[in-house]
Formats: structure tokens, C-alpha cells, sequence
């Protein structure tokens, strides 16, 4: 089964068989200068690489995903890694460590909610995109669940955070009265099982 895709467009009997995640289903996509041929796998993995193939096509963008397996982060020609520090706070303050990726959008809000707080409760962000090979490990724990968020080497939280939940656990940090909060996500222990 084969679709064209216009640049703008999408047809429907194509949107329909991505949809479905149909396994073998192939998609012949046909932006203004190339021809590319992609399979699609069963997987969630396999369709959200495509939907982004096909949103960096409509960018006019030269790029292209490699489609893989959830055995690893998917593999983007062009892509960007947000790893790093985001903002020092003081040299004794708590250093929150923000695992996360390019393009993710809860991930930002919990930036903005951290930020909000950086003036009354002082702490260093820093920033693990799971997609960066060295980050393999975190890809294999977090790649359902990010934003995680760590106090410390101690997990603290995972999609969405208050400005109330950001003061009550810096500043327990900051007292040194931190403990690990349950309910850390580990997709591998989950897919193994």
C-alpha cells in the first residue's frame, strides 16, 4: 500500500493506516524534491518517528529519522542535544537534574515552574537529554515518563510539577532533609516483565 504526500497534506487512507500502526505498511512520501520509502513497525516508536519525518518535511527541513526499535533513542541526523546546564544557583544549593529531550513540552513547563521558584528557594538545573547515546541508560528508564526530575542522585518527580511541590522539596534540599519520593519510572523492568 503505498500513499503521496503533497507538502501541506496528508491523505486520508494514509493517516488512517498510520493510525493503525499497521506492521509492514509502507509509505511512500513524496515532498517536492525526494522520494523516501519508510516502513512502519507495530510500534508507538516506529509511528512517532514517522509523524516526525513527516513534520520536519513539511519544515522543509533535509532531515531524516532513522526508524528503530524502543531498544534505544531514535537517531536524528540533525539532532540537537539540550544536555547541560540550564542555570547555576549558588555553590551549596540543591542541583536538580532534569532528564528530559529536544522538543518536549511538559518538560519546559517544569522549566518554568523551577524558574519561578529559583529566587526563593536557589538551585543549579541541569539538564540529561535521554536521546544522547552516553544517556542510553536513562533513555531505558525514563523514555515514557520524562520529565523525571532528580534532588541530588534521589528521584523527586515525573511529568508535571507546582510551584508548592518546587519550595516544599528544595527546601527540605536545602535543609539536607531530602529523602527519594516513590514511584521512580523504569520502562525497561516493565518491558522485561
Amino acid at each position: 500500500v503505498g500513499a503521496k504526500m503533497r507538502p501541506g497534506g496528508f491523505p486520508f487512507f494514509g493517516a488512517l493506516l498510520l493510525a493503525m500502526g499497521m506492521s509492514g505498511t509502507a509509505f511512500q512520501l513524496a515532498p517536492t524534491t525526494s522520494r523516501t520509502l519508510i516502513s512502519l513497525s507495530r510500534s508507538w516508536c516506529g509511528v512517532r518517528h514517522v509523524k516526525s519525518f513527516i513534520s520536519h518535511q513539511r519544515a522543509g527541513q533535509r532531515t531524516m529519522t532513522k526508524l528503530r526499535s524502543c531498544e534505544g533513542p531514535p537517531e536524528d541526523l540533525n539532532r540537537v542535544s539540550v544536555s547541560g546546564v540550564a542555570y547555576e544557583g549558588p555553590e551549596s544549593a540543591p542541583v536538580v537534574t532534569l532528564f528530559t529531550k529536544a522538543e518536549c513540552t511538559l518538560c519546559d513547563k517544569v522549566k518554568d515552574t523551577l524558574k519561578q521558584v529559583q529566587e526563593t528557594n536557589p538551585h543549579t538545573l541541569r539538564q540529561t537529554d535521554i536521546t544522547d547515546p552516553e544517556h542510553r541508560g536513562w533513555w531505558d528508564r525514563y523514555k515514557y515518563d520524562i520529565p523525571v526530575l532528580h534532588i541530588g542522585d534521589k528521584y523527586w518527580a515525573k511529568h508535571r510539577l507546582t510551584p508548592q511541590e518546587a519550595e516544599e522539596a528544595l527546601s527540605a534540599a536545602a535543609r539536607g532533609d531530602f529523602s527519594e519520593r516513590k514511584g521512580q519510572p523504569d520502562a525497561s523492568r516493565l518491558e522485561r516483565g
